[in-house]
């Protein structure tokens, strides 16, 4: 088997209205404004916590599980978890780049 250095990255909207029903962004041609985290998604990571394949905030070091949105701490405490739309949001990253 192939190790592939693949990695995503792409900044998650703050807010549940910025998100589609489908996972897909909402951006307005006059107003495009997308904050919060940023999170970079490897393609074959050595650790397969808390999924495979996981994200890891570029900021904090907190891993996201992709299928339960679960986000984990550098100790591997539960600290939050992602509401069903952004979870939808990072599936959806992921799957248009052959990631999952």
């Amino acid at each position: 088997m192939e190790n592939s250095e693949e990695e995503i990255s792409f900044f998650m909207p703050e807010r549940d209205e910025d998100i589609f029903e489908d996972g897909s962004i909402h951006i307005e041609l006059h107003d495009v404004k997308i904050s919060g985290a940023r999170w970079r998604f490897h393609k074959n990571d050595k650790d397969p916590f808390p999924s495979k394949p996981h994200g890891h905030n570029i900021e904090t070091g907190d891993k996201v599980n992709i299928w339960t949105g679960e986000v984990y701490d550098k100790n591997k405490t539960l600290t939050y978890k992602l509401s069903e739309k952004h979870i939808l949001f990072i599936q959806s990253k992921l799957m248009t780049a052959n990631f999952i």
